[in-house]
């Protein structure tokens, strides 16, 4: 897998660009479906939404949504930071942490952990 933008663009700015007057925000892409159903909980704990935008309006915006929605919110800057959270959803998918769907939310992180030679956090 590569990246399709990623290095000096993302998929967010590109939209910005097509759509200038828009205020584009990316968040929720590094979550799986079942944890934006589940409010915003995978494994009893809360997850977390990252935030990326250039309008603070909008993305307070998000915040307050995703807030609502159960989640803990990191403000991570201007929208130029979606090119580090468009590779962490790909990496989260290509690690394997896909949901069971017998099981809920539950990602296939053990059997990954043992192939890379991670230990659980205590």
């Amino acid at each position: 897998m590569g990246l399709t933008i990623g290095h000096s663009t993302s998929a967010g700015e590109e939209i910005q660009k097509l759509a200038p007057k828009a205020k584009v925000v990316k968040a929720f892409n590094t979550l799986f479906a079942q944890v934006l159903a589940n409010g915003g909980k995978a494994g009893g704990r809360t997850t977390t939404v990252f935030v990326a935008g250039d309008d603070a309006s909008a993305n307070d915006a998000v915040e307050a949504i995703a807030r609502k929605a159960g989640f803990d919110v990191v403000q991570t800057g201007g929208l130029k930071f979606a090119r580090y959270l468009e590779p962490l959803a790909g990496l989260k998918h290509r690690a394997g942490l896909r949901p069971r769907p017998r099981h809920g939310h539950r990602p296939d992180l053990d059997r990954r952990r043992r192939q890379v030679g991670v230990s659980r956090r205590a």
